[in-house]
Protein backbone atom coordinates (compact mmCIF):
# COMPACT_ATOMS: atom_id res chain seq x y z
CA UNK A 1 0.00 0.00 0.00
CA UNK A 2 2.51 2.19 0.65
CA UNK A 3 4.61 1.48 -2.86
CA UNK A 4 1.31 2.34 -3.98
CA UNK A 5 1.06 5.78 -2.36
CA UNK A 6 4.90 6.11 -3.33
CA UNK A 7 4.48 5.73 -6.79
CA UNK A 8 1.37 8.02 -7.08
CA UNK A 9 3.63 10.99 -5.08
CA UNK A 10 6.59 10.39 -7.67
CA UNK A 11 3.89 10.64 -10.68
CA UNK A 12 2.32 14.09 -9.20
CA UNK A 13 5.38 15.88 -8.27
CA UNK A 14 3.85 17.17 -6.07
CA UNK A 15 5.75 17.53 -2.41
CA UNK A 16 2.52 17.49 -0.06
CA UNK A 17 -0.73 15.79 -0.10
CA UNK A 18 -3.27 18.03 1.56
CA UNK A 19 -5.34 16.59 3.55
CA UNK A 20 -8.89 17.46 1.32
CA UNK A 21 -7.33 15.09 -1.63
CA UNK A 22 -6.64 12.30 1.04
CA UNK A 23 -10.06 12.24 2.06
CA UNK A 24 -11.57 13.01 -1.23
CA UNK A 25 -9.45 9.32 -2.86
CA UNK A 26 -10.96 7.62 0.57
CA UNK A 27 -6.74 7.85 1.86
CA UNK A 28 -6.64 7.58 5.45
CA UNK A 29 -5.84 11.18 7.41
CA UNK A 30 -2.23 11.23 9.29
CA UNK A 31 -4.07 11.20 13.03
CA UNK A 32 -6.20 8.02 11.64
CA UNK A 33 -2.84 6.56 10.18
CA UNK A 34 -0.56 7.22 13.42
CA UNK A 35 -3.76 6.17 15.89
CA UNK A 36 -3.61 2.69 13.68
CA UNK A 37 0.00 2.10 13.75
CA UNK A 38 -0.14 2.93 17.64
CA UNK A 39 -3.45 1.04 17.89
CA UNK A 40 -1.27 -2.06 16.05
CA UNK A 41 1.56 -2.23 18.95
CA UNK A 42 -0.74 -1.16 21.63
CA UNK A 43 0.75 2.17 22.85
CA UNK A 44 -0.53 5.06 24.08
CA UNK A 45 0.27 9.17 23.22
CA UNK A 46 2.58 9.60 26.10
CA UNK A 47 4.78 6.23 25.55
CA UNK A 48 5.22 6.68 22.26
CA UNK A 49 5.86 10.24 23.42
CA UNK A 50 8.76 9.13 25.34
CA UNK A 51 10.03 6.47 22.82
CA UNK A 52 10.32 9.28 20.39
CA UNK A 53 11.62 12.17 22.53
CA UNK A 54 8.80 14.22 21.44
CA UNK A 55 6.37 16.19 23.96
CA UNK A 56 3.36 14.18 24.97
CA UNK A 57 1.17 16.71 24.71
CA UNK A 58 2.33 17.54 21.01
CA UNK A 59 1.80 13.72 20.49
CA UNK A 60 -1.58 14.02 21.92
CA UNK A 61 -2.43 16.52 19.21
CA UNK A 62 -1.36 14.65 16.56
CA UNK A 63 -3.39 11.80 17.54
CA UNK A 64 -6.61 13.62 17.31
CA UNK A 65 -8.32 13.02 14.25
CA UNK A 66 -11.23 16.25 14.96
CA UNK A 67 -8.42 18.52 15.43
CA UNK A 68 -6.82 18.87 11.91
CA UNK A 69 -3.51 20.11 12.89
CA UNK A 70 -1.99 19.48 9.51
CA UNK A 71 -4.35 21.57 7.71
CA UNK A 72 -6.19 24.59 9.39
CA UNK A 73 -7.98 27.52 7.94
CA UNK A 74 -6.57 30.81 8.17
CA UNK A 75 -8.05 32.66 11.11
CA UNK A 76 -7.81 29.71 13.26
CA UNK A 77 -4.35 30.56 14.46
CA UNK A 78 -1.29 29.13 14.36
CA UNK A 79 -0.66 26.76 11.79
CA UNK A 80 1.09 23.58 13.07
CA UNK A 81 2.42 20.52 11.04
CA UNK A 82 4.68 17.93 12.46
CA UNK A 83 7.92 18.26 10.82
CA UNK A 84 9.90 15.48 8.91
CA UNK A 85 12.01 15.19 11.60
CA UNK A 86 9.24 14.71 14.24
CA UNK A 87 7.41 12.00 11.73
CA UNK A 88 10.90 10.23 11.27
CA UNK A 89 10.66 10.13 15.18
CA UNK A 90 7.58 9.18 15.56
CA UNK A 91 8.29 6.04 13.55
CA UNK A 92 11.23 5.42 15.10
CA UNK A 93 9.14 5.50 18.67
CA UNK A 94 6.84 2.57 16.83
CA UNK A 95 9.69 0.63 15.67
CA UNK A 96 7.94 0.77 11.90
CA UNK A 97 9.59 -0.92 9.45
CA UNK A 98 10.98 0.93 5.85
CA UNK A 99 6.59 0.05 4.38
CA UNK A 100 5.59 1.63 7.19
CA UNK A 101 7.48 4.70 7.84
CA UNK A 102 6.93 5.59 4.38
CA UNK A 103 3.04 5.02 4.91
CA UNK A 104 3.63 7.58 8.02
CA UNK A 105 5.63 9.85 5.89
CA UNK A 106 3.20 9.83 2.83
CA UNK A 107 -0.11 10.72 5.48
CA UNK A 108 1.72 13.72 6.71
CA UNK A 109 2.20 14.91 3.12
CA UNK A 110 5.61 14.25 2.70
CA UNK A 111 8.14 12.04 0.52
CA UNK A 112 9.05 8.68 1.29
CA UNK A 113 12.73 7.41 2.41
CA UNK A 114 14.99 6.57 -0.08
CA UNK A 115 16.06 3.44 -0.82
Amino acid sequence: MAMQKAQRWGQSGSSTITQDERRQTGEETFSAVLCRLMKARGMSAPRLADRSWLDSAYVWRLTREGVDILNRRVGEGRIRHPSRDAVIKLGLGLGLGVDEMDELLLAAGYAPLVR
